[in-house]
Formats: C-alpha cells, sequence, structure tokens
C-alpha cells in the first residue's frame, strides 16, 4: 500500500492518517471506546465553534456581546493598573483618554490571585490573621460589620482609604490587605505621602494578591492638601466608602473630611480613625480637637441647623435636611453617613 500511495503522488504521513480513519470506522475498533468516542466529540465541538457564523469584528478568543455592547476579548477580562474588567468594555479611544487624564502622581496596582483564601472570612477573623491593629488594638471591626457589611454583597463599588501604613506598621499595606480581601468587589484607591514607601509596596510581589478584584492604586500626596484631594475626587468620581487612617493629626482630619466628604455617594460612609489623637498635647492639638469638632460642626448638621459653629453655610434638601445623616461614634472611631 505504501508503494500505491508513493506512485499516486500521495505524502507518507497522509496515507497513514487515510488508513487510521478507515480502521477507525470499522465495528469493534478503537472508535468504538468510550475515549475515542468523547475525542470525537470534542473535535466535532471545536470544528463546530471554528465553522459556526459569528457577529462581524467577534473572534474566536472572544464572547458574543450582549445587544448594544462590543465584543469583549476573553484574553483582556482582567484588571490591569487600576482598570478593573468590568472597565474592558470600554473602546480603545475611551481608556487612551482615560491614560491621559490619569495624574502623575498615581501608581497603579495589579491583582495576583495566587494567594487569594478559598472562603470568605469575617472582618475580624481577616484582621487577626493577618495581624491589623484596627482589628487586634482597636476593635473596628465592631462598628465596621454595622455600617461596611452591606457593601461586602454588592457587585462593585468605591472605596478609598487614606494612609498606606508606611509609618509605624511592621508590614506595611494592611489596611489594603485587610479590605482587599473582606471587599472583594471594591475598587480601591489608597492616598499616601511617603512616595518612596508607596512606589516600594507597589513593587512587591507578595503583596499584589492583596488588592481587591476590581483593582486598586496608590496616589501619592498630602492629605492636609485640599487642592489634592479635589484634584483625586474629580479623577475618580466619587466613592461609597472613604477611610481616614492618615497621620491622625486633628487639623488633617477635619480638612480632609471637608475635602472628601462631598464627594461621598449618597448613603456611604465616613470613617474617621484614631480620635484619640484628639486628646494628646503637642502636635495633636490636645484637648479633644478633633473630637470636638464631630460633636459640634457634624452633630449640628445631623440635627439641621442652617448654620454650623464657625459660621459654614449649610447646604439642606427640601426637607430642611443636611447631607449628614448621622454621626455614629466608638471607641476611636467614627463613622458618618451621607444622606
Amino acid at each position: 500500500m505504501p508503494t500505491l500511495f508513493r506512485s499516486a503522488g500521495i505524502p507518507l504521513g497522509f496515507a497513514s492518517l487515510v488508513v487510521y480513519a478507515v480502521y477507525l470506522s470499522k465495528p469493534g475498533s478503537l472508535a468504538a471506546s468510550p475515549v475515542a468516542v468523547q475525542r470525537e466529540r470534542q473535535v466535532a465541538h471545536l470544528q463546530s465553534a471554528v465553522e459556526a457564523p459569528r457577529p462581524e469584528g467577534v473572534g474566536l478568543l472572544q464572547r458574543p456581546a450582549a445587544a448594544g455592547e462590543p465584543a469583549v476579548d476573553i484574553r483582556q477580562m482582567r484588571a490591569v493598573g487600576a482598570v478593573s474588567t468590568t472597565e474592558t468594555k470600554e473602546t480603545k479611544e475611551t481608556k487612551e483618554a482615560k491614560e491621559m487624564l490619569q495624574p502623575a502622581s498615581m501608581i497603579p496596582l495589579t491583582r495576583d490571585d495566587t494567594a487569594r483564601p478559598a472562603a470568605p472570612r469575617s472582618l475580624a477573623d481577616i484582621g487577626r490573621g493577618i495581624g491589623s491593629d484596627k482589628i487586634v488594638v482597636h476593635q473596628y471591626h465592631v462598628p465596621y460589620d454595622l455600617h461596611f457589611a452591606q457593601f461586602r454583597s454588592k457587585p462593585a463599588f468605591d472605596l478609598l482609604e487614606v494612609g498606606l501604613g508606611c509609618l509605624g506598621l511592621k508590614d506595611v499595606g494592611l489596611g489594603v490587605r485587610l479590605w482587599g480581601e473582606y471587599f472583594t468587589h471594591a475598587r480601591m484607591d489608597v492616598v499616601e505621602y511617603d512616595g518612596a514607601c508607596a512606589r516600594k509596596f507597589a513593587a512587591d510581589p507578595k503583596k499584589r494578591g492583596w488588592i481587591p478584584e476590581r483593582g486598586a492604586a496608590l496616589h501619592v500626596g498630602d492629605q492636609s492638601d485640599a487642592a489634592f484631594l479635589e484634584q483625586l475626587a474629580q479623577f475618580r468620581g466619587g466613592w461609597d466608602v472613604v477611610i481616614d487612617d492618615g497621620s491622625h493629626e486633628p487639623a488633617h482630619q477635619i480638612l480632609t473630611f471637608r475635602a472628601l466628604f462631598p464627594h461621598v455617594r449618597s448613603g456611604g460612609k465616613y470613617s474617621i480613625e484614631d480620635l484619640q489623637t484628639s486628646f494628646s498635647p503637642g502636635r495633636w492639638g490636645g484637648e479633644g480637637t478633633a473630637t470636638h469638632w464631630v460633636g459640634t460642626y457634624l452633630m449640628r448638621r445631623v440635627h439641621t441647623q442652617p448654620k454650623s459653629s464657625d459660621g459654614e453655610a449649610e447646604q439642606l434638601d427640601s426637607k430642611f435636611r443636611s447631607s449628614v445623616a448621622s454621626v455614629d461614634c466608638h471607641h476611636f472611631v467614627c463613622i458618618v453617613t451621607k444622606r
């Protein structure tokens, strides 16, 4: 038979395939085995996928998009820097425009899933497991469970934390690690004053698995710089949760709230941590500096007084209510709810 195929000008490799196919088609051959049947089905499925008609512009590595949406390449379905998987539907032009507007102080982070836990854990368990002072020392999980649990079930939301933890912590970025696991569906922004520390954190491959699914970004800047905070808010478009764990200086806590609270979305939360510094003398101010402000300025807004103690005009809605729905204070922390 090899002579027959050679005389006909047919390569021996092709001839072998023909003979093998004839053999498989005979009753009782290998084709009747379960393995062969499974392989035949897989080949048929792949062949139908290749030959099936596809919408224009949709390749073999793409999934058809819903009506009115562009096709999305599955190779791009992963957060890159501060761009989330939900944002890959944007056009190339839109992405390029966003990149042009990206602040120079922004350091994008890319998530690594290799070390993610298999099952969700409580905030207390996460904090104790990683040694977070928010949980181990301050017991913030008690009020946070009351205020933050609702966001955990949301498919997507935006979170900002002021302070990466570059000063005084044994492991920088534990806040990112805590919220990255607790709020898996968040897109996270972090403001940090120490640029060298922020870049070192971003370059550490161990910590890439700490960020939430939708991505994260570090923003190098001073929380006492209102212009910087406003620029960041305009770039990002607002947040659902803001946590101030920055310098702990009362003057900074007050300024940061005034700058960022207008950019908290309705129903959102703003947390001011480490308020114990209000009672420390020296650089912190002492005499209940920030806590006095909470008890006067913020409480006046809760009770809809037309003006605060410092004369700032109040923005009221049609029912004469301010944007501060409530202030819930616990040990060393106060959580403000946006109306």
